[in-house]
Parts: structure tokens; C-alpha cells; sequence
């Protein structure tokens, strides 16, 4: 578990993206409130959210920026479904949390900056060409958890080396848990273990 000056430290990056993508629209104007759409799961990421708004408030902005929440389900359709009625706000920039709701964001939003958090694998899932350059329009900060698919089964592993069969979970819509489980198979086949995936759309 991260500790709360890291946790901070994290979202206060989150805030300065904002801030500065702000800064970048035509639209901004420190004096005036500047609408920014959050579009999340609606369960499992609250910590993100009071994190982002505890920066923003102890920062110069937290009287210029209004947050405008889209917290629907944790499906496809919900997330397309938040990211067509931010199409249609009046808002300077979408804030997103999660690779699902990012995709949906990035498919379906074209006329507005995005920043997004809690994205594993920003590459992979089609949001930047590297982690130095960032796609058209989109930028935000990744915890490179997808990294760590292997290194975490590698540790897993030398406590239990007798294991011979593994069942894991994953939904297939959402893309970094679709490439998760492609590194796992690559390191359970490395070691002879039988890996069984299961689709679950609530994982």
C-alpha cells in the first residue's frame, strides 16, 4: 500500500496536468470557472477522485474549476454512454480514470484535451507512441502496473515453487487486463504452469 505522501505526491501530478492542459485550451481563463468532466467507474476509484479534489483544492485553482462527475457503471456501454453526454458539455477538458473509460473518452470525445490517471499501460492501449510522447489531444500519468505482471507472478511463485495450475480472472473489454493476461501466459508457460483464464466482465 502506498503511503499518503506518495499517494499525494501522485495526485498532486494528476492536478498539475490538469492545470496545465487547462492553461493550453482557448477557453481558459483563471478568472472564470473552468468546467472540467471526470468520467469514472462508479465503484473501486473514489480514492482517486478525493485525492484529485484534495490537491485541487489546496491549490491557487480551487476556486476557477468546477468538476462535472460521470460516474456510470464499469462496462463499455456506460462508459461510451458518459463520454457521448461529455461530448455534448460545455467543458474545458475530461478528466478520466481507468483504461476503459479512457477509451471511451478518446473514441467518442475529439473537440476536448484529455488527462487521464490509473491507466496501466498507456501504450498498449492506444493513448501514446511512447512514454515520452503522448497521442494527439491526450496525455496523463500511468503507475506502469502492467510492467509488473510477471515481476509480481515471478515473487508469487518462489513462495509457492511446488504449484503446477493457476486461475486467474479478466474482462475481456477492458484492454490492459486483456494484456495482462498475455504477459502472465508468458510467464506461466516459462515456468510449465498451466494458466486457466477466465472472462469475467467484473474484473
Amino acid at each position: 500500500m502506498k503511503s499518503k505522501n506518495s499517494k499525494k505526491i501522485i495526485i498532486l501530478i494528476f492536478t498539475l496536468l490538469i492545470i496545465f492542459s487547462l492553461k493550453g485550451c482557448y477557453k481558459y481563463e483563471k478568472e472564470k470557472h473552468n468546467k472540467v468532466a471526470v468520467v469514472m467507474p462508479k465503484a473501486g476509484y473514489e480514492q482517486v477522485l478525493e485525492g484529485f479534489k484534495e490537491a485541487l483544492n489546496e491549490s491557487s485553482f480551487n476556486n476557477h474549476i468546477q468538476l462535472i462527475i460521470q460516474n456510470f457503471g464499469s462496462n463499455k456501454e456506460d462508459f461510451i454512454t458518459a463520454s457521448k453526454n461529455v461530448s455534448g458539455l460545455d467543458v474545458s477538458l475530461v478528466f478520466t480514470i481507468t483504461t476503459p473509460a479512457t477509451i471511451a473518452v478518446y473514441e467518442n470525445v475529439k473537440n476536448k484535451p484529455i488527462v487521464f490517471a490509473a491507466v496501466g499501460d498507456p501504450i498498449g492501449a492506444g493513448f501514446a507512441e511512447s512514454m515520452k510522447k503522448p497521442k494527439e489531444n491526450i496525455t496523463g500519468v500511468t503507475n506502469l502496473s502492467k510492467e509488473l505482471t510477471k515481476k509480481r507472478f515471478e515473487v508469487f511463485y518462489l513462495a509457492f515453487p511446488h504449484i503446477k495450475k493457476v486461475l486467474t480472472f479478466y474482462n475481456p473489454e477492458n484492454v490492459y487486463s486483456v494484456l495482462a493476461i498475455k504477459d502472465l501466459l508468458e510467464i506461466t508457460d516459462k515456468l510449465n504452469i498451466k494458466l486457466d483464464a477466465l472472462e469475467s466482465f467484473d474484473a
